[in-house]
């Protein structure tokens, strides 16, 4: 993906890791002539998020990236599928991630039932909101195409108030997001998402 803002581009693969035993999800920055930026930036291996949880299948392998970059918001958004889901990660122009974790863009079936899959991931950029447009194969258990809209992230909400966490599970269900100020206090979000198609 090319980034105008910095006359530079974001390159993402999949790649065996041998310091966790499974394919990830990698990237790289080049230069305008093509040169690399800064070292290899390990994208899917946040040990925040578990691939080997019930919503990941059981050799927690994660592949088939894409990239796309947003001029306006000035973040790169990387999506890859682990075959059940599809998940994303938000990362500034620099590289730099944004947010603690990775997050789960599709909602297929119940965990890793054969039935459900989510493949294939694609990605558009709308720079004039501030949002990508993921699509993706998915059997449910019908095949169709799916597709979401995601916003942009922000670092900070509000002065001293930061996020923590996207859908953070909780006694009565999962909150949207979880946040945080300077002294500690605890604070959530929902979000709400309209134009979704399915």
């Amino acid at each position: 993906a090319y980034n105008p803002n910095r006359d530079e581009y974001l390159v993402v693969w999949q790649a065996f890791d041998a310091t966790v035993g499974r394919q990830q999800i990698l990237g790289r920055r080049l230069d305008a002539d093509g040169f690399p930026i800064g070292s290899v930036l390990a994208i899917s291996r946040d040990p925040a998020f578990d691939y080997a949880s019930a919503t990941a299948p059981v050799d927690g392998n994660v592949f088939d990236p894409d990239v796309a970059y947003d001029s306006s918001s000035k973040q790169y958004l990387v999506a890859w599928t682990d075959t059940f889901e599809i998940h994303a990660q938000h990362l500034r122009g620099d590289g730099g991630f944004i947010g603690p974790r990775a997050f789960r863009v599709s909602f297929m079936g119940p965990a890793r039932d054969p039935a459900y899959h989510a493949y294939n991931p694609r990605l558009a950029a709308n720079r004039t909101a501030a949002q990508w447009l993921v699509t993706w194969d998915g059997d449910n258990p019908d095949h169709r195409v799916w597709a979401r809209r995601i916003a942009a992230r922000v670092e900070a909400l509000r002065d001293g108030f930061k996020l923590v966490r996207r859908e953070y599970p909780t006694d009565l269900g999962p909150v949207d997001l979880l946040c945080r100020d300077d002294e500690g206090r605890a604070g959530v979000g929902e979000v709400k998402r309209i134009g979704e198609i399915a």
